[in-house]
């Protein structure tokens, strides 16, 4: 399994104006979205998204007619270093394009508060599209 990041300083991707870091989520309606999510992309298996995933990780939403619509889990690993764990959303739009501009945003955010890279799981194809693609070696 090859895992990625991208290297931030080598983006300069803009934050997408109708996205922000929510500090309390609800937990209910992220299971709603993500649960869209997973039947869109027609999944025969998930994981669910637990009470302590929103405790844990940094929840940024994104909205469409101030209504939520998608999300991210973002994982601090470090002051240098973070993951991007989990991205849904509903696809009642697709014309939004989220899937894409949400990690556009992520690596503006990130980038803008500090961090060195966002790193992205497993690799991908679409992923190696993003400025500061890296994919990462053994160790």
């Amino acid at each position: 399994m090859i895992y990625c990041r991208i290297r931030l300083s080598k983006t300069d991707y803009d934050l997408y104006e109708n996205s922000l870091i929510i500090k309390e989520p609800n937990l209910k309606q992220l299971q709603k979205i993500y649960k869209k999510y997973c039947d869109y992309k027609k999944f025969k298996s998930v994981q669910p998204i637990f009470e302590n995933d929103v405790k844990v990780n940094k929840i940024m939403g994104y909205y469409y007619k101030y209504e939520l619509v998608a999300f991210t889990m973002l994982y601090p690993l470090d002051n240098h270093n973070i993951e991007s764990l989990q991205f849904a959303w509903d696809y009642e739009n697709p014309k939004l394009r989220l899937g894409i501009k949400s990690l556009e945003n992520e690596c503006a955010w990130a980038k803008q508060n500090g961090y060195k890279f966002l790193y992205l799981g497993q690799d991908d194809r679409y992923k190696s599209q993003f400025k500061g693609y890296e994919k990462l070696g053994a160790l």
